[in-house]
């Protein structure tokens, strides 16, 4: 049974809850959603928006933990047009429009590096709400459980993301069980390797069907941030990656 369907998970619009604020037309909501502590759902959104930015308008939303501003430099990018916090701009009352921050063609709605407080409920209202775009990733790294489970019926695809080292497994939260259980959730099994044992795999997740992301070695990875560019833009590690990418192409709603 889906328990997401039939409890009190079951999307809810968000010009509902927000009282009469339109959705956004046309676009499609994607969550990427850690199982466990450091399962790499940032990574996975940066993964998606390399994927989908050449498909139509692509924004990346931070929800929980502050990641892209430091990692992509934004900083030193912006250093002359100027950087727009989101958060300042709903502070403020000013509309979230489109473009912006547009970079390597995604549109980065961020928080400041230094921006631990929790989002608050009116303040993810207006982000379902009012982004333009066909294609919206919400990052949910860092973000309460309280906060995902009140808001995870927005979502029309949810990458659930693993680490398949044994410990991470083990500490998957319960809400993650729930969300295998939702026909929106595509579970996103990361940094595979050859030491990772299929069969327990198997165990653990059953029969789903599973996306894969090997593992990229660290080298990639620091190169990528000491030359502040997206991981895929390395040769290389665009290379690795190539077939996880074709593997999220043809998952419904983004195919």
């Amino acid at each position: 049974m889906n328990k997401l369907a039939t409890g009190t998970l079951s999307r809810t619009p968000a010009r509902n809850l927000a009282g009469g604020v339109p959705s956004a037309a046309g676009n499609v909501r994607i969550f990427a959603v850690p199982a466990g502590a450091r399962s790499g759902a940032s990574f996975i959104t940066g993964l998606l928006a390399a994927l989908l930015k050449s498909r139509g308008r692509t924004s990346v939303v931070e929800l929980g933990s502050p990641y892209f501003y430091t990692a992509l430099n934004m900083e030193k990018r912006f250093s002359e047009r100027g950087f727009e916090l989101f958060r300042e701009q709903l502070r403020s009352g000013k509309r979230l429009g489109y473009p912006f921050n547009r970079e390597e063609g995604v549109n980065w709605y961020l928080r400041a590096p230094s921006d631990r407080t929790p989002l608050r409920p009116d303040e993810c209202i207006r982000l379902f709400s009012g982004l333009p775009g066909e294609y919206v990733i919400f990052d949910c790294s860092g973000l309460a459980e309280s906060t995902l489970r009140y808001f995870a019926g927005e979502a029309d695809v949810i990458f659930l993301v693993f680490d398949p080292l044994p410990s991470s497994l083990l500490s998957a939260t319960a809400f993650s069980e729930e969300l295998l259980c939702d026909e929106r959730c595509v579970p996103v099994m990361n940094r595979m390797n050859r030491g990772v044992h299929k069969g327990e795999l198997k165990r653990y997740l059953g029969n789903r069907k599973v996306i894969s992301v090997p593992f990229v070695k660290p080298e990639l990875i620091y190169r990528a941030e000491y030359d502040c560019v997206p991981v895929t833009e390395l040769p290389e590690a665009r290379e690795i990656l190539m077939p996880s990418l074709r593997a999220f192409s043809q998952v419904k709603g983004l195919s």
